[in-house]
């Protein structure tokens, strides 16, 4: 019992490491949707800039994407060299090794869509205020494709409720 406990408590922080790597992950995997969307492709050097960033600092840079009609490649680079990435690391045996990744694993799948689905409602609250019921719904009820679509309806819309009809025009394209 005491190894299964045990186990369950690496299983435990993996997920929790996973899930907030995932959020990561997401929020990356959109904005870099968003400035491949808006600049087109992206060179190495920026996109290994983005990898560095933490969640907070994704969410500084997908405003500058927004406001992108003022914006360049070269401004996003520029906040982008000043982040420094950090790495930890632990000895721990390797049972406990594996139960952390199998954790981490879970976490991450969970976190990509959670953290896609975060950064495009900062994006709308930047843009347009908080969504309403409405809006977060239809959001709850996209895929984690059609969250990538949605970004580019974030961009392109001129208001929520024309956000709200595009969305809901894309999943009924989807059934």
């Amino acid at each position: 019992m005491l190894i299964s406990r045990v186990a369950q408590e690496w299983l435990d922080q993996g997920r929790e490491e996973g899930l907030e790597r995932g959020l990561q992950q997401g929020k990356r995997q959109l904005l870099l949707d968003l400035i491949t969307y808006r600049f087109g492709s992206l060179d190495p050097a920026l996109r290994a800039a983005l990898d560095a960033c933490n969640r907070e600092q994704l969410s500084a840079v997908s405003h500058i994407v927004l406001d992108a009609s003022s914006a360049t490649v070269a401004q996003i680079r520029t906040v982008l060299e000043t982040v420094g990435k950090e790495k930890r690391t632990m000895l721990i045996s390797p049972a406990a090794q594996e139960w952390l990744e199998q954790g981490r694993e879970e976490g991450v799948e969970r976190g990509l869509e959670q953290g896609k689905r975060q950064l495009l409602v900062d994006l709308i609250t930047y843009r347009f205020g908080a969504p309403d019921t409405a809006l977060r719904a239809a959001l709850d009820a996209c895929n984690r494709e059609q969250l990538s679509a949605v970004s580019h309806i974030v961009l392109d819309a001129s208001s929520a409720a024309e956000m709200l009809r595009n969305i809901r025009r894309m999943a009924l394209a989807d059934v």
